[in-house]
């Protein structure tokens, strides 16, 4: 068993790619919501202020991971129906929080699921790292809103979904 570390100085790619290929074996091997035709990847993690952040790629979802990448940014796990915001250029958008143990706690961000639309890894790859680069991109003239509904709204916009 891995102890994680509260946080991470060093990018943490392989520990996010080692906790979700454990997850897909212990708690979704089986499921019908998998595509078979993915598997686990961590995608662009790199710093952003106090934390790293990244996509997680998985046959079941794809999401917006904020790990702690500084001593005085770890934070505790709260129980998962507990939502907290972050502002991105794109917006205001809402996560989770969780822990596993080989990385310990962080934040996550549902962006897809399920993930039946992708034909192939390099599809879904390419639609992270379009993700990333949007996130780091402002909308188009818009008036801010409450971080509720904006990172509902925000979400929508990012991923082209219209209401």
């Amino acid at each position: 068993m891995t102890t994680a570390a509260a946080y991470h100085r060093d990018n943490p790619s392989a520990l996010v790619e080692a906790a979700y290929a454990r997850i897909l074996s212990e708690r979704m091997n089986g499921l019908p919501i998998l595509n078979p035709l993915l598997s686990v990847r961590a995608i662009g993690f790199a710093r952003w202020h106090e934390e790293w952040r990244g996509i997680v790629l998985t046959p079941w979802c794809m999401s917006l991971l904020l790990l702690p990448a500084e001593a005085g940014n770890s934070r505790p796990a709260q129980p998962g129906n507990q939502r907290c915001y972050r502002e991105f250029p794109a917006g205001t958008f809402s996560f989770l929080a969780s822990s596993e143990e080989e990385v310990g706690p962080f934040l996550s961000c549902a962006l897809i699921s399920p993930m039946a639309g992708f034909a192939c890894q390099n599809d879904a790859v390419l639609t992270a790292e379009a993700a990333l680069i949007g996130l780091s991109q402002p909308p188009a003239g818009e008036a801010p809103r409450a971080a509720e509904e904006s990172a509902v709204c925000g979400r929508r916009r990012f991923l082209g979904i219209r209401r």
